[in-house]
């Protein structure tokens, strides 16, 4: 990957608070007793737009993502992989078995990203934008899987914060949410979000 491509990577390289990761642990463990499994580190979580330590690329310091820190702290088995080490998520796939997807991918090209993300048919839970409701692309990519389509949807506006560590902005005016496959029953989950 180029500089000239990873500057539209890296102007989507936004981080996510503890408080919205934190939202979806107690749906991960709701999944784990679906699927009779017992022990934590026998669920393994692919995390494709999360580093698992601090680098530096093209000059931009980039941060281990919270995903992984707060998975692993759980006990979790993680795979941690992104575009700036080599790992595009349109064209990888670990070797190594997994059982769903959990991430904050960039929220541009949002489209393209369900559809790679459904192409697995795991499952999987990643954020983006509520105002995709907007658009009649939501139909198009998840009209067909609708019967194992579901949202979380957290009570507060969830902010992001940049290769600086500073919030972006100060309250965002959308909400963000979850968007899943296979991994809740069908529907629409209201949950609390502690302020970040």
């Amino acid at each position: 990957m180029n500089k000239n491509q990873y500057k539209k990577t890296g102007s989507d390289e936004s981080y996510t608070y503890h408080s919205l990761v934190k939202i979806i642990l107690p749906f991960i463990e709701e999944f784990m007793k679906k699927k009779g499994i017992k022990n934590k580190k026998d669920l393994t979580i692919w995390c494709p737009f999360d580093l698992k330590e601090d680098i530096v690329y093209n000059g931009i310091q980039m941060f281990r993502s919270n995903y992984v820190d707060i998975f692993e702290k759980e006990g979790y088995n993680i795979i941690a992989t992104h575009i700036a080490t080599g790992q595009d998520f349109f064209k990888y796939e670990p070797e190594e078995k997994w059982d769903l997807i959990i991430s904050n991918p960039p929220f541009s090209g949002k489209r393209k990203i369900m559809e790679r993300a459904l192409s697995f048919n795991k499952p999987f839970a990643l954020i983006s934008t509520a105002i995709w409701f907007n658009d009649s692309g939501i139909n198009k990519v998840f009209g067909k899987v609708q019967e194992r389509f579901s949202i979380i949807v957290p009570n507060r506006r969830a902010k992001f914060f940049k290769h600086n560590q500073e919030a972006i902005g100060n309250q965002p005016s959308f909400k963000s949410i979850y968007y899943c496959y296979k991994f809740t029953d069908k529907g629409v989950y209201f949950v609390e979000m502690e302020k970040e």
